[in-house]
């Protein structure tokens, strides 16, 4: 979703640029679009892509994420 690698994404969770969490006994980890959204901002990122990607259009692009989740 953000043009890098898993293990990039990994790292920059680890070193808490990155707000997310491992789940207890697992080395996943998960990042809640919220998050995600605020630190692909902050690094300048292209956010049409992610928002059509997570199916927001332009017009809800300004609105809270968690609404999005819950849809």
């Amino acid at each position: 979703m953000c043009g890098m690698s898993q293990q990039t994404v990994i790292r920059q969770i680890d070193r808490g640029f990155l707000k997310g969490f491992r789940i207890p006994g697992s080395t996943h980890r998960r990042v809640s679009i919220s998050s995600l959204r605020e630190w692909m901002q902050q690094a300048g990122m292209d956010m049409e892509s992610f928002d059509a990607a997570i199916g927001l259009d332009q017009s809800e692009s300004d609105t809270q994420v968690s609404s999005v989740r819950e849809a």
